[in-house]
């Protein structure tokens, strides 16, 4: 067996292997001829500690979305992969384009912000139903 194949993969493929990019993911990492090991995009945590372990050298992403909110939502310490230089791959970039780029970063910026309200509110509403029965329990002693 040669050392390669005892090595893992250092690439990571973040997308879902069951997905609708998973064929084009596989084709695209097929035309680089490098073994990838995939990872869910809710799975981003386990994809840093990889990195941050010094497992991983590249990692490709369907699009700029899936690191974004992967970033702000704490999953992703992307300083430690500027850091350790680490390659960002995208299947899907919006290119050269300034104004195209600040566009995707503006909206997933602005889905990120809804979903995070969203949560938020939930959370809210579940917090008050813990107090209002702590409530009627503590009345009945």
């Amino acid at each position: 067996m040669s050392d390669n194949a005892k090595q893992s993969p250092t690439v990571a493929a973040v997308c879902d292997p069951s997905g609708p990019h998973a064929a084009r993911m596989a084709e695209y990492l097929q035309a680089r001829g490098e073994p990838a090991r995939w990872y869910a995009p809710r799975d981003l945590d386990d994809v840093d500690r990889e990195v941050s372990a010094g497992r991983l050298r590249t990692a490709v992403f369907v699009n700029w979305r899936d690191l974004l909110e992967g970033i702000w939502h704490g999953e992703v310490t992307f300083s430690r992969w500027r850091a350790m230089r680490i390659d960002v791959q995208f299947l899907d970039s919006p290119g050269d384009d300034a104004g195209a780029q600040l566009e995707v970063v503006a909206q997933a910026w602005a889905d990120y912000q809804q979903s995070r309200r969203r949560r938020r509110a939930i959370s809210g509403l579940i917090l008050s139903l813990i107090a209002v029965a702590a409530a009627f329990v503590l009345t009945r002693l």
